[in-house]
């Protein structure tokens, strides 16, 4: 948001435009978006405490079968077998905890300032400049302020398709740009929300390919290779 708000100043600053009008349109954006990452963080609660219990879960299971009554810790610590068990739940289990943070941190990424180059053309307008010149003004403040890889080109090819159509309709371009914006906000939105809906099913996937597995080799496993090595014990 900081480097957003700077890029916005520097082109009302270099256009002319009223710093008042710029500076309300800028503060009405960012209510929003932060309002919006505040929904998202809320959705991602329940899915961040599933990722946590995922982690947890093969810790569990040697405690678990060690109240069952399983000579898990003779298995695990006392045979060749018991430490590639160790290891391979080992693995799997930082598999999983690695693939659900990448679920998650995909789930989260929301466009980090969507909108921008209508805004800006925007402020260009508001100045009083014609698009070639708002455009030009645009870029030097994006430039100067070290923010061009915030520039979405699909906005940069919707505002010039717009800007064509507006030509011939006779619509103000100005309230054109400002829906380009809105649009381009609540865009961003409903992806990242739609995003933190599916998150809960694809978490199932690190738990079915990664989490169980380590489950089962730490506690299902050694409680089975206990019970085998006392049978065959007893009947020898």
């Amino acid at each position: 948001l900081e480097r957003m708000i700077s890029c916005d100043l520097v082109a009302a600053h270099e256009s002319g435009a009223p710093i008042v009008q710029v500076a309300g349109t800028l503060t009405s954006t960012c209510e929003r978006l932060v309002e919006q990452q505040s929904r998202i963080a809320e959705s991602l609660a329940g899915p961040r405490m599933a990722r946590r219990i995922l982690v947890w879960l093969p810790v569990a299971a040697v405690p678990l079968t060690l109240l069952m009554g399983f000579d898990v810790f003779g298995v695990l610590f006392g045979s060749l077998i018991g430490w590639v068990l160790l290891g391979m739940s080992g693995v799997l289990s930082l598999v999983a905890t690695l693939w659900s943070k990448s679920l998650i941190r995909k789930a989260e990424h929301m466009a980090p300032a969507p909108g921008l180059y209508a805004r800006l053309m925007g402020v260009g307008i508001d100045a009083g400049l014609g698009w070639s010149a708002a455009d030009a003004n645009c870029l030097r403040a994006l430039a100067a302020t070290e923010t061009l890889d915030l520039l979405d080109a699909d906005e940069v090819e919707r505002a010039s398709v717009a800007r064509l159509e507006m030509v011939h309709s006779g619509i103000p371009l100005r309230g054109v740009l400002g829906a380009l914006e809105s649009a381009a906000v609540d865009e961003a939105f409903l992806a990242s929300s739609i995003r933190v809906r599916e998150l809960g099913e694809k978490l199932l996937l690190p738990l079915g390919a990664c989490t169980l597995p380590a489950f089962m080799c730490v506690g299902i496993f050694p409680a089975l290779i206990s019970v085998i090595s006392n049978t065959v014990r007893d009947f020898g």
